[in-house]
């Protein structure tokens, strides 16, 4: 049986996260459910819940995230199901989704009409041991907000102020960037990261200063950047600052995309509810 997600179910569903290693908490469930009901779905067997997935809605576009089946039951075609009553319910509302992709599930993504965007790799930052405590960073949310929209041809607002409470943001007035970062369980994430003109030397500042202000909030907590493999600049920025990446993912989306510009060189992807497991596409699909 697939039904709506509640309350009651978030236990459930973080119990299944943290064996998947993921970070996430009930905030972020009750983000996804306040802003679209309908596209957070439960599967049921034997009247408990082993399969879960959720949508955030934009203005244009929706994402959908925490896609997740119990290991017991995979491989039965829950995950199907579930996705396919998901596509149903955004397919009427929105023009294009996109998500993240694994390996393992690229094939059934596009049986359902994805395709490919790019890939993103996950990296573990360095520590710093130069760096003051920094300031929370408020007066720089619009200025994120407005490159994000660029970045995206969409509003994403509720999603990032979902993911930024809490954060401190951090502004570069020579390049035009916007950092965020905050300690999410037992990492600090940085992210979102966008450059409205995007250099290795930009990058390294901004991360530079992202490093020193997070190692003196969090200590030697491990440091997480997701970054486009699409942006030659972040990641060369990231590879002199960190190691080498040790996961990667792809982004895909829909089957008749209208024309989004996903701007991925300008972009390096938050991390927070937006899920990269091992190797991931950015994927999108269109609306029928």
């Amino acid at each position: 049986m697939i039904r709506s997600l509640r309350e009651v179910d978030f236990g459930r569903f973080l119990e299944l996260a943290r064996g998947e290693s993921w970070s996430c908490d009930e905030a972020e469930l009750a983000a996804f459910l306040a802003v679209l009901p309908d596209g957070c779905l439960v599967l049921e067997q034997r009247a408990r819940p082993v399969g879960f997935v959720m949508a955030y809605r934009h203005e244009r576009s929706a994402w959908i995230g925490n896609f997740i089946v119990d290991p017991a039951w995979r491989g039965s075609g829950l995950g199907t199901r579930l996705l396919e009553a998901l596509l149903d319910r955004l397919d009427v509302l929105v023009p294009t989704v996109y998500l993240n992709a694994a390996p393992a599930a690229t094939k059934l993504y596009r049986q359902h009409g994805f395709r490919p965007l790019g890939s993103v790799s996950r990296w573990q930052l360095r520590s710093s041991k130069d760096g003051a405590a920094p300031a929370r960073g408020e007066e720089h949310l619009a200025g994120l907000l407005a490159l994000d929209e660029r970045c995206w041809s969409d509003r994403r607002d509720r999603l990032l102020r979902t993911l930024i409470s809490g954060r401190y943001v951090l502004h570069d007035g020579h390049s035009g960037s916007y950092l965020a970062f905050g300690r999410v369980a037992d990492h600090v994430a940085i992210g979102p990261f966008e450059m409205t003109e995007p250099s290795r030397a930009a990058a390294r500042r901004v991360l530079e200063r992202a490093l020193g202000a997070a190692t003196s909030i969090a200590g030697d907590t491990r440091i997480l950047i997701d970054v486009p493999d699409a942006c030659p600049a972040a990641r060369a920025a990231v590879r002199s600052l960190g190691r080498h990446p040790h996961q990667r993912h792809h982004l895909h989306a829909p089957r008749r995309p209208r024309p989004h510009r996903l701007h991925t060189n300008r972009l390096l992807r938050q991390h927070g509810l937006e899920r990269l497991t091992s190797r991931q596409n950015i994927t999108s699909r269109p609306s029928v």
